[in-house]
């Protein structure tokens, strides 16, 4: 995948793979299924997780070889929450991984920093946003999809380019 330009050590590899694992554990059993059922929605879900994959592929390119594939990530949180976002997302990073012959090495670290942390801060941003400014439109479209969308974006590529100094 493009996180990384290269195998990560496999200290690293492993302490990211198990801690991904445990978290995506997590989600699956948290996550609202049940939501699923409403008309259109499962469909929905499966569209996004087929379509991820593919809008990935059209990186952003930046310095040294780490490559962000970022769309998407808060759309599928607004849409269906934090625990099927990760769901969904980890199942996109894994189709993203087979289908494009990206290095298994880094399925741990890439998991936590195109699944994981995006769900986590756009589930923050919507909470703080739902919490702290008036119900309207124009705020849910602006906060939510606007600026929300960018600080989550922002923060995950913050992550993303930390985790490749390391």
């Amino acid at each position: 995948m493009g996180i990384f330009a290269y195998e990560l050590p496999i200290h690293a590899a492993l302490g990211t793979g198990l801690l991904a694992v445990m978290l995506l554990v997590r989600a699956l059993r948290q996550a609202p299924w049940q939501e699923l059922n409403s008309a259109g929605a499962f469909s929905a879900w499966c569209f996004l997780i087929i379509v991820l994959p593919i809008v990935w592929r059209f990186d952003v390119p930046a310095s040294s070889g780490i490559a962000l594939h970022l769309l998407g990530m808060p759309l599928f949180v607004l849409m269906f929450g934090c625990e099927l976002a990760i769901t969904g997302l980890g199942l996109s990073v894994l189709a993203f991984t087979w289908l494009h012959d990206g290095p298994w090495m880094n399925l741990g670290a890439n998991l936590l920093l195109m699944a994981v942390i995006p769900a986590w801060c756009a589930e923050f941003m919507m909470r703080a946003i739902a919490r702290y400014l008036p119900r309207h439109l124009a705020v849910y479209l602006l906060g939510n999809g606007l600026f929300g969308t960018m600080a989550v974006l922002g923060f995950t590529g913050f992550a993303s380019v930390t985790a490749n100094l390391f």
